[in-house]
Parts: C-alpha cells; sequence; structure tokens
C-alpha cells in the first residue's frame, strides 16, 4: 500500500509530522521551493561562483 500526501508549511514541521510514525511507516520528503524563491537563490549563487572564478 502507498500514497502521495501533498501539505504545505515549513520542512521541520514536515519533518515532525512524518517522523511521528517511524518504524511503521517510512516516508520520503521532497521538499518544493516557489519558482521565484528558486530563481533568486540560483542567480545569488551562480554570481558569486562568477566572482569566485575572476579571482
Amino acid at each position: 500500500m502507498g500514497g502521495y500526501p501533498i501539505a504545505s508549511g515549513e520542512a521541520k514541521d514536515s519533518f515532525r509530522r512524518t517522523t511521528a510514525f517511524t518504524p511503521w511507516i517510512m516516508s520520503e520528503v521532497h521538499e518544493m521551493v516557489p519558482y521565484e524563491t528558486g530563481k533568486e537563490v540560483m542567480k545569488g549563487m551562480l554570481k558569486a561562483r562568477a566572482e569566485g572564478m575572476k579571482r
């Protein structure tokens, strides 16, 4: 038996909810990041990497 629940909230809250049922239920959590947030993080990372290559 299996399933795919979808929940929103902080990562620590999701972790707390899923580990409450261990060892009876094994879970795998995949966190999704909003597009705009991910885009800004990637831009910052690539900019820092490019600056590091200049040295």
